[in-house]
């Protein structure tokens, strides 16, 4: 019996130290500090991803404005074409009747991005 508190009391102890671990990740699974959300810049605007999906349809009128040529996932983008939490080469679609919404291209499909309302 003994015996069986002692394991109770030790496996508390050892949840209670897990539970209490600090860690150094944004709840995105990004460390601390670095850039959480997707995001590029186009026309010097920075366009962010809202968790819209990978894989939507391109809509009429979008056609391809150019590629991610640099990517730096420690500040926002300075340049258009440069982004952060995207890859190089990533296809910029962009039109001219919508201006605060691009798509980048995925694998299976677009991603909507759009510039921030204050």
């Amino acid at each position: 019996m003994k015996k069986l508190i002692a394991l109770f009391l030790a496996l508390a102890c050892v949840l209670a130290m897990v539970g209490c671990a600090t860690q150094n990740e944004e709840p995105t699974g990004y460390p601390t500090g670095k850039i959480q959300q997707p995001q590029i810049m186009y026309n010097g605007q920075i366009y962010f991803y809202f968790a819209t999906g990978f894989d939507e349809p391109l809509p009429d009128g979008y056609a391809l404005a150019g590629s991610i040529a640099v990517v730096d996932n420690d500040n926002e983008p300075a340049e258009d074409f440069h982004g952060a939490r995207v890859e190089l080469a990533q296809e910029v679609y962009a039109s001219e009747d919508d201006t605060d919404t691009v798509y980048v291209k995925y694998e299976k499909g677009y991603a909507q991005f759009t510039i921030k309302k204050k």
